[in-house]
């Protein structure tokens, strides 16, 4: 499985920290991980081309206030070139709104919310595994996760070590 993240910046002045640290996060933990990037200012179907180019089982956007409606655009047509992909967001615009953004746009696989404490899931099919808590793929960060199944689950806990 291999997964790709990425952002919209406001600009090429300043990159995103968040996307890689994870990145790295989930590279030494084992994972088949990448980012990239691209500003406002690039054009929708250029970045779409880029990402859909990946062909990654799953895409985990970052989503801050100056990009959050571009990058729902972004997630609305990749699941249209890639239906079978999962498309998780992340970031203080959709973390404490997850059943909101959840409801209104069914593109949307997963959002990671609460600093990293847990994950909304929705839409969950047979084989579908969830990789996305920066709790479980990153040592330093040090407080309890909850986790809440609606049906008997099977949980891998992998050491970061």
């Amino acid at each position: 499985m291999n997964l790709h993240l990425f952002t919209l910046n406001a600009s090429h002045a300043h990159h995103a920290l968040s996307i890689r640290c994870l990145t790295d996060a989930l590279c030494e933990a084992g994972f088949a991980a990448t980012h990239s990037e691209a500003t406002l200012k690039d054009g929708t179907h250029t970045v779409l081309a880029s990402l859909g180019a990946k062909n990654a089982h799953v895409y985990g956007f970052s989503c801050y206030i100056w990009n959050l409606e571009p990058m729902l655009r972004l997630a609305r047509e990749l699941k249209a070139l890639l239906p079978q992909c999962r498309i998780l967001l992340g970031g203080p615009e959709v973390s404490y709104y997850a059943e909101k953004y959840l409801d209104a746009h069914p593109e949307i696989d997963y959002i990671l919310s609460g600093e990293g404490r847990e994950i909304t899931i929705y839409r969950l099919f047979d084989r579908d595994m969830c990789l996305f808590s920066a709790s479980c793929i990153m040592r330093s960060i040090q407080f309890e996760v909850t986790i809440e199944t609606e049906k008997d689950t099977e949980l891998w806990i992998i050491p970061a070590e």
